[in-house]
């Protein structure tokens, strides 16, 4: 069985709404790198939707990063327990304003 990859068929809609996602997913994790790792993820969990299936892109791409996010928190409960130090939030982009 073959797979499309429809990546170049999401790319004009994921390159709109990937401040958001970002925007996003840093408010679910508190990091900016594990923000960009979730909506690289979901960028990849792209290929295997051709997005002429989806009604709503926005919608499905932020219900996509959200799942990917808090399945990272969940993971990651253990090793945010027991954190050694002060937290301090990540600077905040510009691409947040």
């Amino acid at each position: 069985m073959v797979m499309e990859n429809y990546l170049t068929a999401w790319e004009p809609q994921f390159t709109k709404h990937r401040p958001f996602l970002l925007s996003f997913s840093y408010r679910l994790t508190g990091s900016l790198s594990e923000a960009e790792d979730m909506v690289q993820e979901t960028f990849i969990a792209c290929a295997e939707t051709d997005p002429a299936t989806v009604t709503n892109h926005r919608s499905w791409l932020t219900k996509i990063c959200a799942n990917k996010s808090l399945d990272l928190l969940k993971s990651a409960v253990k090793k945010r327990e027991a954190y050694p130090g002060v937290w301090l939030p990540d600077a905040v982009p510009d691409v947040f304003q």
